[in-house]
């Protein structure tokens, strides 16, 4: 789940990850990569941090990006030279614009596209809105919630349950019983 800590214009921008720790004397700093997919965060040149109040940076040139750890990336940017520099930038948050994302085949989807969708079933019936995803191993899993009291309702993504997205909603077409097991009745 991408933390709510930090403020940003989200049209523009996708906060990918989270500067944690230096990691060298020669600037280089350890990122907590929000995705998961951390052989995917080389593909992005130029990033741009955010501080909690909202401060974003100029936009940084990624000079060198390897995998360290499960969901972490060693990055060094050209502007960031030395420890001192990278203790200035820890606990920021790691943007890229929109733009900067490769293009997806029709059928393909980016999950900050999905948050805050209402979800649907076939009958028109309201089951809440996208407030979560996660990867499970086999597929995409939506958490929805009607409410923040609600029960989370957990509808994997698959060909067969997602039959539409459009604009302000997903249509899914649940197996039978779903709810149930989401809900813990029988």
């Amino acid at each position: 789940m991408i933390p709510e800590e930090y403020r940003y214009t989200t049209d523009r921008y996708l906060l990918v990850g989270k500067i944690t720790n230096p990691h060298s004397m020669s600037g280089e700093v350890s990122v907590l990569v929000f995705s998961g997919r951390t052989e995917n965060f080389h593909l992005f040149s130029k990033m741009v941090l955010v501080d909690k109040q909202g401060r974003l940076s100029m936009p940084l040139n990624l000079k060198q990006c390897r995998t360290h750890g499960h969901n972490s990336v060693l990055v060094r940017f050209e502007e960031i030279k030395t420890r001192n520099d990278a203790e200035t930038i820890r606990g920021a948050g790691v943007l890229i614009e929109h733009t900067a994302l490769p293009v997806l085949e029709e059928d393909e989807y980016y999950w900050y596209q999905l948050y805050g969708k209402k979800v649907v079933d076939l009958e028109n019936t309201v089951l809440g809105c996208v407030v979560s995803i996660f990867h499970n191993g086999a597929q995409d899993i939506l958490v929805v919630k009607k409410d923040e009291r609600s029960e989370e309702v957990l509808i994997p993504i698959t060909g067969q349950t997602l039959v539409a997205d459009e604009q302000d909603r997903l249509i899914v077409d649940l197996p039978p019983g779903l709810l149930n097991l989401n809900t813990g009745n029988s």
